[in-house]
């Protein structure tokens, strides 16, 4: 039988900035949180440590209805009632585990510390946004089991965006990114 991971579950300090940059350029291609946004009072954000190395991330907030509705106008032109009724919304950000780490559990740990942390903060629904691609839903396990539901997709969310700032999707490759945002509620 495998030995055991050993890892824990911890907000993140400033000085787990760099390390969580290069974990998001390496899964996403791009890197977009800045020490303000990461330690925005808005933003919570947690980190899977195994030997004092970060290993996995994930990026959560909780904000007002206009607040998200400024911050994200693509899915709130969607017009989702659950939205639309909510005055505190939490959003599940980025979340990414080194590929060698994931499938034991790291991003199953740092998920869950999301959903506490927002629950904990009075938000009347949380809402993630995920990938579709020609593979599929990367997360969707995990969503289901959490008690996710889908509630709309939103074609081609990035092409624009990464064609006018050159991200590189990992899936896509070089501009235009045409994958789907998928958003589920909770």
């Amino acid at each position: 039988m495998p030995n055991q991971l050993t890892y824990q579950t911890v907000p993140a300090q400033e000085n787990h900035l760099e390390q969580i940059r290069n974990i998001g350029i390496d899964r996403f291609g791009y890197f977009h949180h800045t020490h303000e946004t990461l330690f925005d009072p808005q933003t919570i954000a947690y980190c899977g440590i195994i030997d004092d190395k970060v290993v996995g991330y994930g990026i959560c907030k909780v904000m007002s209805k206009q607040s998200f509705q400024n911050q994200y106008p693509k899915i709130s032109d969607k017009n989702i009632s659950s939205i639309n009724n909510s005055s505190k919304i939490g959003v599940m950000a980025s979340i990414a585990v080194i590929e060698k780490y994931c499938r034991q559990g790291i991003g199953n740990a740092i998920f869950t510390a999301r959903i506490t942390a927002v629950k904990e903060l009075k938000a009347d629904i949380i809402i993630i946004k995920v990938w579709e691609t020609s593979a599929g839903i990367k997360l969707l396990s995990l969503l289901n089991n959490h008690g996710f539901e889908r509630v709309a997709t939103i074609p081609d969310y990035w092409k624009e965006e990464s064609c006018k700032y050159s991200y590189v999707c990992p899936e896509c490759g070089s501009p235009p990114c045409t994958c789907n945002a998928v958003l589920y509620i909770l």
